[in-house]
């Protein structure tokens, strides 16, 4: 019981089956959930229970899964939309982690593959629109004003700081390789004040 309410997660033949049973008479529903026998074969207690689960449950969660055919999947959906007894039909789904993975796989991809068509086509400043890429889930609003710039203010900074650096030391160099020393080296030095 969730809040008072009967949830109970179905296949997808329970759920057609609860829906014929719903769209008939309370009589017939009654018939079927009573029924210990169902085409010359016996019903056992469990499949009862269930049935009788099905029939008193105020939600049901209509589990489907990839091997289902999409056809009958598309056909449950419409008659639960239409059936005036089914006050509210709510589509959501989980993808799995295959999926998930193959799509951020295939983003990764196409962002590749448009940064390197962006950089073959030339050095502009404006990432223009490809036309073929128009449905991409509004990356394209997303991307709206973005200007791509060949160099931010930081790696401008850190190449004039290069190059002043190497300017710099080689001024020094130079001038350290200016100085002189003496050409001729004597053991016995001369007396002070007579250095010349």
């Amino acid at each position: 019981l969730s809040g008072g309410m009967n949830v109970v997660e179905v296949a997808l033949d329970e759920f057609h089956r609860k829906l014929a049973s719903l769209a008939q008479s309370e009589q017939e529903e009654e018939s079927v959930e009573d029924a210990a026998v169902e085409g010359g074969r016996k019903v056992n207690k469990v499949e009862q229970k269930r049935r009788r689960a099905i029939s008193e449950a105020d939600v049901l969660i209509v589990s489907v899964t990839d091997k289902d055919n999409a056809a009958a999947i598309d056909s449950s959906i419409v008659k639960a939309i239409d059936s005036k007894v089914v006050q509210n039909v709510i589509l959501s789904s989980i993808r799995s982690t295959d999926e998930v993975k193959r799509s951020r796989r295939m983003a990764v991809v196409d962002k590749m593959n448009k940064s390197a068509r962006s950089a073959s086509a030339g050095r502009r400043r404006r990432l223009d629109e490809d036309n073929e890429n128009n449905n991409d889930d509004g990356n394209q609003q997303q991307e709206e004003g973005v200007y791509y710039v060949n160099m931010t203010p930081n790696i401008l900074a850190g190449i004039l700081f290069f190059f002043m650096f190497v300017m710099v030391t080689h001024l020094g160099l130079s001038c350290m390789n200016m100085i002189e020393g003496q050409d001729v080296y004597v053991k016995k030095l001369p007396a002070i004040g007579r250095e010349v």
